[in-house]
């Protein structure tokens, strides 16, 4: 389906590749494990020539603007992404920007809530022009279980991941996206070009079998 609509976009679709972002391990301080509340690394996640990863605590302040790290106590997670420096501050934002040739598409992550405690607040998920593919919902976690959403958004512009005010209180993990490369339209893959050779053989066997058949 993807691949379908991509297409009408004027873009085909080439092989993809899962990729998920964990907010766990050496994503702080230029590949340094991280401690509680340091500011992740603003490479973190990124793909050399193919995809950039933008993170942004609260887009309607500019600056120094990083998500930052935290380990565990939010619901059942074990590493989370959080914004803001308050309940109260605007959305944080993580932005899947894909390169020239390369398009994302976005299928689900997970939130959690801070201390084990269940919390209030929104998800919304915008491409990269800023227009919006799921507007804002209104979402309660729960403080024992964290919330899973599920989502098949494919943008060469880029998805914007936006979730708050409260994104101090509410973290986010598990960022699962799909990387793939795009062309001009009606430029067909290699595949597809076997497939429209050995139909156009079939055609041709059948239109000399017609000629040989003797007229009655």
């Amino acid at each position: 389906m993807a691949g379908a609509v991509a297409a009408s976009l004027g873009f085909g679709v080439s092989g993809a590749g899962a990729e998920v972002l964990t907010f766990s391990g050496n994503i702080c301080g230029g590949g340094t494990s991280c401690s509680n509340n340091e500011v992740i690394d603003d490479s973190y996640g990124d793909i050399a020539g193919q995809l950039d990863v933008v993170y942004d605590r609260d887009v309607t302040v500019g600056g120094e603007n990083r998500l930052r790290a935290y380990g565990s106590f939010y619901s059942d997670l074990t590493g989370v992404a959080y914004g803001g420096e308050g309940n109260t501050t605007g959305p944080a934002e993580i932005f899947l920007q894909p390169l020239s040739g390369f398009q994302v598409t976005l299928l689900g992550f997970d939130l959690g809530a801070w201390p084990n405690q269940t919390r209030n607040s929104q998800v919304t998920i915008l491409n990269g022009a800023g227009q919006v593919l799921s507007p804002s919902t209104a979402l309660t976690v729960d403080g024992q279980v964290h919330s899973h959403l599920s989502y098949n958004f494919t943008s060469a512009d880029g998805i914007r991941i936006q979730w708050g005010p409260d994104n101090y209180d509410v973290g986010i993990d598990n960022v699962e996206f799909a990387l793939s490369a795009v062309g001009p339209a009606g430029v067909p893959e290699p595949a597809s070009w076997a497939l429209m050779i050995a139909g156009f053989g079939m055609a041709g066997v059948a239109l000399r079998r017609r000629s040989t058949v003797p007229a009655s």
